[in-house]
């Protein structure tokens, strides 16, 4: 058997180590790699999520937007109609105070004519 020198064995050693330590970057940055890829993938995926969201919303926009302009043009309607129901209940009111009033005033001609009726001077 033959004998390694120190030198061969050094150099050996060496080399081994290098080669550990390549195999280690190599599993290192493989690991890295993957998970920049995982985050990318991710990334990507949110994105889309992020955009398929938006299009949802816009989908959702544009059917209510009808819906929304209806209500809108019905309130309106309402407002109008709650004016109209306002000031004829103001004019009705007038209408039965003027009603009373007229009232009262046959009442007292009634009575009026009702005493001078029953008063003997007056047949």
């Amino acid at each position: 058997m033959t004998e390694i020198s120190p030198l061969m064995l050094l150099f050996i050693t060496a080399l081994l180590s290098g080669l550990l330590g390549l195999g280690m970057g190599l599993f290192l940055s493989r690991n890295r790699a993957r998970d920049h890829e995982k985050s990318a993938i991710e990334y990507r995926a949110r994105l889309e999520a992020e955009g398929d969201l938006t299009n949802r919303q816009q989908a959702i926009d544009q059917l209510v937007k009808p819906l929304h302009e209806a209500l809108t043009k019905v309130d309106s309607r309402i407002g109008e109609l709650e004016q109209a129901r306002s000031g004829a209940y103001a004019r009705l009111d007038e209408q039965l105070k003027t009603l009373m009033e007229s009232q009262r005033n046959l009442d007292r001609e009634t009575g009026n004519l009702v005493k001078a009726l029953r008063t003997p001077s007056v047949r």
